[in-house]
């Protein structure tokens, strides 16, 4: 058992967890299928988008030259329609109605709203001057051919799809996921559809990690609850290191029934962090041996989900291939007062409100942190730097927000 360093801060830790991620190999996946995954390589545009120049608005498409002073007369010309091609060019004192989507007439360079013009019969009236460009699109006006429009690295959502569907971009290149065995350790544990004996607890902890697994895009291969016994848990943790990453839940604390440290230098794993300075989660365990990684986190719901905000999740995105795989920081308020243990970091759950141009940090009131009911509430974590020992209503602090799709 290998220890590389003292007990790391949170940034420390973060750095050795990164450094030791290999990033996946690259696969082709078509653009429906590719949710979650990250681009290996950027997107370029085929053409010019719109490809032709729209109107943004229903109106008339006018010259604007036309239109330079007040109360100008146009005479309608006909009707164009979203998916009709022009026949005719514009000439001066002449419009054409047009339909939002619709291409410009030849001749127009301008769309005045319907709301802003007076009919008489089969004139319209401008009261007012109207720009070039207004209420159209000019080709190309949002990118050009050749120009890359999704950067290398791009986690992919509807947004990106919807792009490149755009685009007519059918099959991308893209990092595969890492595979994931996850273990959940208690002799006290039964699975959600047990009737719990005196001293049992239904197992809460695995349903709510898979999910946080699956929401990045991550299909983990759920091993079991594991007794606590040393030997059935190094069993679980050899038949899960055909994966590149192991999480165990529970057991990395140091009492009579936490085998992990014992289970992981059984298997000949180097340990690369025995414990971290911050709270909750701490109390982690990272191991490695060849390219499998192995987390141990702490049991307790709140330190559990603190631990893989900060470290795991961070860890698979740059397994994913991410280019900015480390937390991102904002800046908020707090709103309450909040004393802290002595002598160490701490990330407290709260709850992040965008309020009059800045976010509001606000803690969940009669809640424990261990609570799934108060994590269902909170969405971000405030950092509270070690030598810090209360926190004001009114503090500027840095936080996370822990959606794992961030």
């Amino acid at each position: 058992m290998t220890h590389s360093e003292p007990a790391p801060s949170w940034e420390r830790a973060l750095h050795i967890v990164l450094q030791v991620a290999l990033v996946k190999e690259v696969e082709t996946m078509d653009i429906t299928t590719a949710v979650g995954r990250v681009l290996s390589s950027p997107v370029i545009a085929t053409s010019d988008f719109p490809p032709f120049n729209r109107s943004s608005v229903d109106g008339y498409a006018v010259k604007s030259a036309d239109v330079a002073s007040t109360h100008i007369l146009l005479r309608i010309m006909g009707t164009i329609t979203a998916g009709a091609v022009p026949k005719a060019e514009i000439q001066a004192g002449q419009c054409m109605k047009i339909m939002t989507g619709a291409t410009m007439p030849f001749g127009a360079d301008a769309v005045i709203p319907a709301e802003d013009v007076e009919v008489r019969g089969v004139d319209i009236d401008v009261g007012n001057p109207v720009e070039s460009g207004n209420g159209c699109t000019f080709q190309g006006a949002e990118y050009r051919k050749g120009a890359e429009v999704i950067t290398a690295g791009t986690r992919i959502g509807a947004s990106e799809i919807g792009l490149m569907a755009e685009m007519g971009i059918q099959q991308i290149q893209v990092h595969k996921a890492p595979t994931v065995a996850m273990i959940v350790t208690g002799d006290e544990l039964v699975e959600p559809w047990v009737n719990p004996r005196s001293g049992q607890i239904r197992n809460s902890n695995a349903y709510s990690l898979l999910t946080l697994f699956r929401q990045m895009g991550v299909s983990p291969h759920y091993l079991g609850i594991c007794p606590d016994s040393l030997p059935a848990l190094s069993e679980k943790i050899l038949s899960g290191m055909q994966d590149d990453l192991v999480v165990v839940v529970g057991g990395s604390a140091k009492g009579d029934k936490d085998y992990l440290r014992e289970a992981i230098d059984g298997l000949g794993m180097e340990t690369l962090i025995d414990g971290a300075r911050f709270k909750p989660g701490g109390t982690l365990v990272f191991a490695r041996r060849k390219t499998c990684l192995v987390v141990g986190l702490p049991g307790p719901p709140g330190a559990m989900r603190t631990a893989f905000h900060l470290l795991v999740h961070p860890l698979l995105r740059k397994m994913m291939g991410s280019r900015n795989p480390t937390p991102a920081a904002y800046s908020g308020i707090f709103k309450g007062s909040f004393t802290k243990p002595e002598g160490i970091e701490f990330f407290l759950a709260v709850k992040a409100n965008f309020v009059n141009d800045k976010f509001v940090l606000e803690q969940t009131k009669g809640k424990s942190p261990e609570s799934w009911k108060s994590w269902k509430s909170d969405d971000a974590l405030v950092r509270i730097p070690q030598e810090v020992m209360e926190v004001k209503d009114g503090d500027q602090l840095t936080f996370y927000f822990t959606h794992p799709y961030v």
